[in-house]
């Protein structure tokens, strides 16, 4: 799916978002919404999502 440095780059996103990270159903809508644009995730299956947004929550928490 998503390299662990695209993950990293998506964390950084939510980050400069100011998306309040204790919030996890923001961080969750807000990645989902950022990768709505790109190329190939417009059909993502749920449980690919899920595990997508679990990725970047992680990278966020570990930084």
């Amino acid at each position: 799916m998503l390299t662990p440095s695209q993950i990293k780059q998506l964390a950084e996103l939510v980050n400069e978002a100011d998306i309040d990270v204790q919030n996890i159903d923001a961080v969750y809508e807000y990645v989902g919404l950022i990768i709505e644009d790109i190329a190939g995730f417009e059909c993502i299956a749920a449980d690919e999502l899920v595990k997508l947004q679990a990725d970047v929550l992680a990278a966020l928490k570990n930084r």
